[in-house]
């Protein structure tokens, strides 16, 4: 997976960044989970996932990732699981989705997972400064995790969100339809 960053110069961000990736392929077990069990989810479904790629002598091709989309009810999608290379195919219960490539804001949560709103609030606080109000897929990646580290405050979660495409400029469209 290809990411190119540069720091937003907002002093008010801090530690957000902006960045373009690359589209990327994701398998991973996928259920509609309520707020309160957003982080539950994925520490469950993960070890699974582990083990299933283990079993098919499947590489990930990058750190473990939950996938969520908010729902009109309250609820979010869920997917948790790894990115590969290449679409995998590993039946039920398992699932396969392509994340997004372009524009993206991103940033570097450092420790418990308990304290990951913080960071939220620091995204939150970048995109409204921006206008950009509603977001359909967010996702984590768990770059150092209980895994890995049992120290959690060593523990590195990179939150990213796909910007929207920008419209067209108005002198574009108009120089568009004068030619």
């Amino acid at each position: 997976m290809r990411v190119q960053t540069s720091s937003v110069a907002d002093p008010g961000a801090r530690g957000v960044e902006s960045a373009t990736r690359r589209p990327h392929n994701l398998v991973g077990i996928r259920s509609t989970v309520e707020l309160g069990a957003l982080h539950t989810f994925p520490r469950l479904i993960l070890p699974v996932m582990t083990s299933a790629l283990r079993r098919t002598g499947k590489r990930p091709a990058g750190p473990p990732t939950a996938v969520f989309r908010p729902r009109v009810d309250g609820t979010f999608e869920v997917t948790a699981g790894y990115p590969t290379v290449g679409r995998h195919v590993l039946g039920r219960p398992f699932t396969s989705e392509r994340l997004p490539g372009g524009d993206m804001v991103q940033i570097m949560h450092c420790g418990s997972w308990s304290t990951l709103l913080f960071s939220y609030d620091r995204l939150n606080e970048w995109l409204s400064a921006r206008r950009v109000s509603l977001v359909s897929l967010m996702w984590e990646e768990y770059v150092v995790g209980p895994d890995l580290v049992a120290d959690s405050a060593a523990w590195r979660t990179r939150i990213v969100v796909p910007l929207p495409a920008r419209p067209a400029s108005r002198s574009a469209a108009c120089r568009f339809r004068s030619a």
